[in-house]
């Protein structure tokens, strides 16, 4: 069978690069199934050798466009005396400074722009497919008008989005618009460029705040609250009592969801129940009623699944249970038995999943019992069928990574 040939994508990576290598990390997984050529812009003041080398280290093929201190300086003089702020003026600078640099654009299916400090949550990037005055961009932290971090276009339209800066003073000065999420939505506007909502969480990254945590807390939390995360750790007013505060905080709504995430913001009826612990190993499972599902990002090496049964119904046995991948049903066997009773089961998928961020996996009960009305407990009123845990992604053995240009 002929291999597909990857679609060709360029990301231009902007702003100050703080704590920026577990993000880029994130990035390189949600564009797992493209081909990469990575921009990085950086002002000449911060293109520190030490800095340059800790990303280069990460994606050894970046190049690197540093934008001259003088240029950035003639950038900022129109706006002087006006209330916008340097940072949302350098920004725009940055972006249609590099855009010039970036060569062809053409040779590539799409372009995408990302800050330095956005860490996305464990997914792919969605299918998107539309024309050339299209651009999406993400709902969340738009609280003013358009999302100004993110942006994912077609050549064409990239740079018309790319060009805000040559917008930028009439904006500002003639309609005396000045907040930045405001500023993106109207530039989008005068372009004649179409927003479309792009499917990426993400959170923004603060290493002070969020290296304590893990990748999977990181995102419940973006799927929970990422607004959570523009909490403004370097204010003045800044207090260690209140660090902690955040952290404990997002430890309570993260911390038993990781071990166990559904990769949703709500739950409906009937979906899985939130997370218990197993007393007898301290393991973390969910219910199940009679429908749920789990979306996880599964790419071309991924071959089936397994999850262990901590708990079942009377009368619940394997039988009872569809799961589906994608509307696609897997064949369910039993592969091992616990030294507690507790079966392993696995399913092998019949043909490789391909839906975009993520797949969807269905799980359906024929029977489902009330424990309040058979006298097991007379506090639970919900519909059980199985208990699951231990949830895992069967993947083929990857081939090693070829050293090269779009070696990760």
């Amino acid at each position: 069978m002929m291999k597909t040939a990857k679609r060709k994508i360029a990301v231009l990576l902007t702003g100050v690069m703080h704590d920026c290598l577990r993000c880029v990390q994130s990035l390189q997984f949600l564009l797992e199934d493209w081909e990469v050529d990575y921009f990085a812009v950086l002002r000449e003041e911060f293109a520190t050798p030490d800095a340059m080398a800790e990303l280069k280290a990460v994606i050894p093929a970046v190049e690197f466009i540093i934008v001259p201190q003088a240029e950035t300086e003639n950038a900022l003089k129109p706006f002087a005396n006006f209330s916008i702020t340097p940072t949302a003026v350098m920004m725009w600078h940055e972006i249609a400074y590099a855009a010039g640099r970036m060569g062809k654009l053409k040779q590539y299916d799409l372009v995408l722009r990302s800050r330095y400090d956005i860490f996305f949550h464990h997914q792919y990037l969605p299918e998107i497919n539309g024309n050339a005055s299209d651009v999406w961009l993400p709902g969340q932290m738009s609280w003013s008008g358009a999302n100004d971090m993110l942006c994912v276009a077609a050549p064409e339209a990239f740079t018309a989005y790319a060009q805000t800066f040559q917008r930028l003073q009439y904006i500002v000065a003639v309609e005396e618009i000045n907040v930045p999420e405001a500023i993106m939505a109207r530039s989008l506007a005068l372009a004649s460029l179409r927003e479309q909502p792009l499917d990426v969480r993400f959170i923004l990254y603060r290493g002070t705040l969020h290296e304590q945590f893990s990748d999977s807390q990181l995102c419940v939390m973006a799927d929970r609250d990422p607004n959570q995360s523009a909490y403004k750790f370097d204010d003045s007013e800044q207090t260690a009592q209140l660090r902690a505060e955040y952290a404990a905080s997002v430890t309570a709504m993260t911390e038993l969801e990781a071990y166990f995430p559904l990769h949703e913001t709500w739950h409906a009826g009937f979906n899985f129940y939130p997370v218990e612990i197993d007393e007898r190993d301290g393991s973390h499972f969910r219910w199940l009623g009679m429908h749920g599902h789990i979306n996880r990002p599964l790419n071309r090496h991924a071959t089936g699944i397994s999850f262990q049964i901590n708990f079942s119904v009377p009368g619940w046995n394997l039988s009872d249970l569809t799961v589906l991948v994608d509307g696609v049903p897997v064949t369910l066997d039993v592969t091992s038995v616990d030294e507690l009773g507790r079966p392993q089961v696995s399913g092998r998928f019949t043909r490789p999943p391909s839906r975009r961020p993520w797949s969807k996996i269905g799980f359906s009960s024929k029977r489902q019992v009330v424990p309040s009305a058979i006298g097991e407990n007379p506090h639970d009123h919900r519909a059980l069928s199985i208990a699951i845990s231990d949830f895992k992604v069967l993947e083929a053995v990857k081939p090693a990574a070829v050293a090269g240009k779009h070696a990760r």
